[in-house]
């Protein structure tokens, strides 16, 4: 059974500030199944709880970068896993920099570089946008 469900997104300040959802971070990460993040234009890490939309997560801020985390607590909170996967941002492989100096900036112990990308070629190849509506190929 969940924790619940009014829990409000969390500002990550440092590693405590997760302790306040440290019940649904154990359950989300027991399962397997990451939290939503946005870095905010000041570069403060913001984290949904139980909103996982990041446009909900961001609240009407601007964002440099959106995904998902996992954070796992062995004496202090870290990064245990983190992508840029966001169909609400559609981040750029280069703005993980962006979340990995805001993890830090909050104490967070975390890997240099994310997990995974989405997509794996990012988001403007062919591939990925040619069932997008706005999409015409150049290459007829």
């Amino acid at each position: 059974v969940f924790a619940e469900r009014d829990v409000p997104n969390v500002l990550v300040k440092s590693p405590e500030s997760l302790d306040s959802i440290a019940d649904i971070l154990v359950q989300f990460a027991e399962m397997n199944r990451p939290q939503t993040y946005i870095v905010d234009k000041e570069g403060r890490l913001w984290v949904g709880g139980f909103v996982q939309e990041h446009v909900d997560v961001a609240g009407g801020r601007d964002v440099l970068t959106a995904g998902e985390v996992i954070f796992v607590k062995n004496g202090s909170w870290r990064v245990e896993y983190a992508n840029n996967r966001s169909n609400g941002y559609y981040p750029a492989k280069t703005s993980a920099s962006f979340f990995v100096n805001a993890a830090k900036d909050a104490g967070l112990k975390c890997p240099d570089d994310l997990s995974e990308t989405f997509p794996k070629n990012g988001y403007f190849t062919d591939l990925f946008l040619h069932d997008k509506p706005f999409f015409s190929s150049f290459s007829t």
